[in-house]
C-alpha cells in the first residue's frame, strides 16, 4: 500500500541493482534512490519522479554515458526503455503519450484507436 518512496529511502545502498516499483507508488521523491541501481521496473505508468535541479539530486541517477553509472533501463509491461531517453518526461505515462503509445501497456494503437496489444481504447 505504499504511495511514495521518500527522500533518501535507498541512498548509499550500492548493492541494490534492480527494483520493482509497486502499482500503488505514485511518487518517487528527489534523492530517494541515489544508489547502485541499474534498472527500475515500473508496474504503473502513473508513477512520477523528480529530475535533478540546481538545489538537489534527482530521484535516481541515470546512466547517460553508457558507462554503468546509474539506471540504464526502465522496464514497463515487458517493454524496456532507455532511461536517459525517458527520464526527462518525469513519468512513463508522459513518455508514452508523447510517443503516441498505450498508457496501459506501452503498445501501439491500431487504425481505430485500440491498442494492438491489450485492446485498451486510446484515452488521450
Amino acid at each position: 500500500g505504499i504511495k511514495k518512496i521518500d527522500y533518501k529511502t535507498f541512498n548509499n545502498c550500492e548493492s541494490l541493482r534492480s527494483i520493482s516499483i509497486p502499482r500503488t507508488v505514485r511518487e518517487i521523491s528527489y534523492n530517494a534512490m541515489v544508489c547502485g541501481l541499474r534498472e527500475i521496473i515500473f508496474n504503473a505508468s502513473m508513477t512520477t519522479w523528480e529530475p535533478e535541479n540546481e538545489f538537489t539530486n534527482a530521484s535516481f541517477e541515470v546512466d547517460r554515458k553508457g558507462n554503468g553509472n546509474g539506471v540504464s533501463r526502465i522496464i514497463f509491461k515487458k517493454n524496456t526503455y532507455n532511461a536517459a531517453e525517458i527520464f526527462r518526461f518525469k513519468s512513463i505515462r508522459a513518455y508514452l503519450i508523447a510517443n503516441g503509445l498505450c498508457t496501459n501497456c506501452g503498445g501501439k494503437f491500431g487504425m481505430f484507436g485500440k491498442c494492438k496489444e491489450c485492446g485498451q481504447k486510446k484515452s488521450y
